[in-house]
């Protein structure tokens, strides 16, 4: 268990888990969102939409819970997910899973997120669709509403 400034306390359920903070100008935790895996789990983009909502793109070897109300998901995968910029609250999610990475995240004026996903050469799900495998490296780019 870790505790953040603000009282915020993250519990970890395996070795290497990720987390989601949002800082006051003095420095003082807001609020935190623990990304909890059973092995590893990692962000590896961000961005804030117009309304200071926040979405997180990453990763996560076994299993992940992205909020604590949230079930686990099990598997190994990516994630993008979204919080409320006010408050942590997990606003939606999605998930991939083989193997894939989310590159960069950016959204636009009206809250619409865009993940730039690198496959790799197996077939890949990324929020329900089946991404067939080809002969190398691809990239996909896929749009979420807000």
């Amino acid at each position: 268990m870790m505790t953040l400034g603000g009282g915020v306390v993250i519990n970890p359920m395996g070795t290497r888990d990720g987390y989601v903070a949002k800082l006051s100008n003095s420095h003082e935790t807001l609020w935190g969102v623990a990304l909890p895996s059973s092995s590893e789990s990692r962000a590896t983009a961000c961005a804030l939409d117009a309304r200071g909502d926040l979405v997180i793109g990453g990763s996560f070897l076994t299993d992940v819970k992205l909020a604590p109300t949230s079930p686990v998901h099990i598997g190994s995968g990516t994630f993008v997910a979204k919080y409320r910029g006010n408050s942590g609250e997990l606003a939606w999610r999605t998930f991939g899973s083989g193997e894939t990475t989310v590159q960069a995240l950016s959204s636009d004026s009206v809250g619409r997120s865009t993940a730039l996903y690198q496959l790799t050469d197996e077939d890949v799900t990324i929020g329900g669709t089946l991404y067939p495998a080809d002969s190398g490296p691809n990239m996909l780019l896929v749009q979420y509403a807000p």
